[in-house]
């Protein structure tokens, strides 16, 4: 390796290289089962939540059904603890404001940046 693009493309591919085969082997898994992981759901709960209620109809055993299924995943609360707005403001910045009319403001904000070294 004589530059710094030789060491990125090595790094790529020892980094890069066995997570596609992973997803490969995922992917055919999931297949005989009927459910393709890149299009009937994204993530790997969806994806788990997809094969066990397809063996449970299968095989006879309990499964709940679509209106206790959806009453429960309402029921749930939390969510991704991401920033969706790029600008806040104490007192000002309204606390669920694109669900509630009439939302309370924020006292003080405190921000971290996970990206900074």
């Amino acid at each position: 390796m004589k530059t710094f693009g030789d060491w990125l493309r090595h790094y790529n591919n020892l980094d890069v290289g066995p997570f596609i085969e992973a997803l490969e082997k995922m992917k055919a898994f999931y297949g005989e089962c009927g459910i393709d992981i890149c299009k009937d759901a994204v993530s790997l709960p969806e994806v788990t939540l997809q094969y066990l209620l397809r063996g449970t109809v299968e095989e006879k055993l309990y499964a709940p059904s679509k209106k206790a299924y959806t009453h429960l995943k309402a029921a749930l609360s939390g969510g991704p603890s991401i920033v969706f707005t790029r600008y806040h403001e104490a007192g000002v910045t309204g606390i669920r404001s694109h669900q509630y009319a009439a939302a309370k403001p924020c006292k003080w904000i405190l921000g971290y940046d996970a990206n900074a070294v």
